[in-house]
């Protein structure tokens, strides 16, 4: 209300702008490793990067990703005001978290968050142990080897059974094991599957549940299956396996065979092997083996070949090409088991062209000698070239093969002590006749050269058949 002559200047009116935007913030801004797993951010403790963090609204709506740098930091910037939470994402492999997995944050206009971090903490994994028995009719049996096999089918380790049966893997680490339980007592039988697969967890201890073998019946005493490594490569190897004993036919993962000859696989180089061969009577026998692994031989052999003569055995062997070789080793024996080094010559180290090598062995006893023949690398890796067997002063006869391994031909040399016709059949290992021949030998060596280009890779058996006598011998179609 205006009295009179009054002046009155307080009718004043304000107006504000409509388009001002409000200052936005941001939010981190730390994942560390947390050492001692206590969950308390520690200034010596390191950032860990590549860690994803997502930020999401009060609805539930993903805002934004993003990824902590090198550092371990990260940072969401231009968020307006709100309420919002952050979650962090996995860990590196073998963490885990020691704080919440989220942080919810109110943040106020143009407020800077700092405090959204996360720890994650190494996992110490406890070992375990891994126990078990291995029994024959509800006894235990010590000396029964145990092979522990991880998830890639390697052997890592080996335990025996003791007196009462028992054996033990002790720590262990968590993981997937295989245990598998070598060859029974004589004159016995797997009752139970002679591998176990496990899942090891940290810290708890594994009874593995019993390897059972039954004493076997009379019938079943006499099965025995030999086994060889046949090497495709240096990556794969088949297993040339022939049965004998029992009664056909017989059965080894489900191939059927009369003959008792079976090829396995193909395996990893350097992983081991395993199968079960049962007989006609219901007989089984179980072989577990983990073998060398297959190498390529640097020195290409030609031929390895030995003769008798008057004043000893003669040893020859002819390289086509050698790369790297350092020696060679040549082993006697009498009994094709116990070997005695008699003779080492020096390689040519790398060459195209090869040579001719030779030693008499002056020594030689009567009767039957095995000779074995190695070569030696410069780094002292040690491959064996092949086993050759000589009959001296009295009947019989021995055979050599080359080269080792064969691809379009093989070259057979039969040491005889009288003139008479051999027969050579060859078999593959499923026992089916490939080729035959008769040979007309001479008294000392006759050697025959077979073609063998239409031969499917893989092993075969060739049986020479004299008058006196019958040998079975092995060769390599590469």
């Amino acid at each position: 209300s205006l009295a009179p002559g009054q002046d009155y200047v307080d009718a004043d009116f304000g107006f504000t702008p409509t388009n001002i935007e409000e200052p936005t913030g941001a939010i981190g801004d730390y994942v560390w490793l947390d050492a001692d797993g206590e969950g308390d951010q520690d200034e010596a403790m390191a950032g860990i990067s590549g860690i994803t963090l997502t930020l999401v609204d009060e609805n539930g709506n993903v805002i934004a990703v993003t990824t902590t740098n090198q550092d371990g930091y990260y940072e969401f910037d231009d968020v307006p005001a709100g309420t919002y939470t952050v979650v962090v994402g996995s860990g590196p492999d073998g963490t885990l978290l020691t704080t919440p997995a989220n942080n919810t944050v109110n943040l106020g206009p143009g407020q800077e968050y700092t405090d959204a971090d996360f720890g994650f903490t190494p996992i110490v994994a406890e070992p375990a142990s891994i126990d078990g028995a291995v029994v024959v009719e509800g006894v235990g049996i010590g000396g029964i080897v145990i092979t522990l096999v991880n998830e890639n089918g390697t052997p890592i380790g080996t335990a025996v059974t003791d007196e009462n049966g028992n054996y033990e893997f002790p720590d262990v680490p968590a993981g997937t094991y295989t245990i598998v339980v070598g060859p029974g007592p004589d004159n016995t039988t797997p009752s139970s599957p002679t591998s176990i697969t496990l899942v090891v967890e940290p810290g708890i201890d594994v009874v593995a549940p019993g390897f059972v073998f039954t004493n076997l019946a009379d019938e079943c005493i006499n099965l025995v299956a030999t086994h060889d490594v046949v090497c495709d490569g240096d990556d794969t190897y088949t297993v040339a396996v022939i049965v004998t004993g029992g009664e056909a036919p017989y059965i080894i993962a489900g191939q059927v065979s009369e003959s008792g000859q079976f090829e396995i696989g193909p395996f990893t180089n350097g992983m081991a092997y395993n199968f079960t061969v049962t007989d006609n009577n219901g007989c089984s026998l179980s072989v577990l083996e983990a073998p060398e692994p297959c190498t390529t031989l640097p020195v290409e052999i030609i031929s390895y070949s030995g003769e008798v003569l008057t004043d000893g055995n003669l040893l020859k062997w002819v390289t086509a090409s050698e790369v790297n070789n350092d020696y060679f080793t040549l082993e006697s024996s009498t009994d094709g088991v116990n070997f005695t080094t008699i003779d080492t010559q020096d390689g040519l180290g790398t060459s195209s062209t090869g040579t001719t090598y030779n030693f008499l062995d002056k020594d030689a006893p009567a009767g039957i000698s095995y000779y074995r023949l190695s070569q030696t690398d410069f780094d002292g890796t040690t491959t064996e070239v092949g086993v050759i067997s000589l009959v001296r002063g009295e009947s019989g006869l021995s055979v050599s093969i080359t080269p080792v391994p064969a691809i379009s031909f093989v070259n057979v040399s039969v040491n005889t002590s009288k003139t008479e016709v051999v027969q050579l059949s060859i078999f593959d290992v499923s026992g089916k006749l490939i080729a035959k021949q008769a040979l007309e030998t001479t008294v000392g060596v006759t050697t025959t050269t077979i073609d063998i280009n239409n031969f499917a890779v893989g092993m075969y058996l060739m049986v020479v058949e004299s008058s006196q006598e019958v040998t079975t011998h092995k060769f390599v179609k590469k």
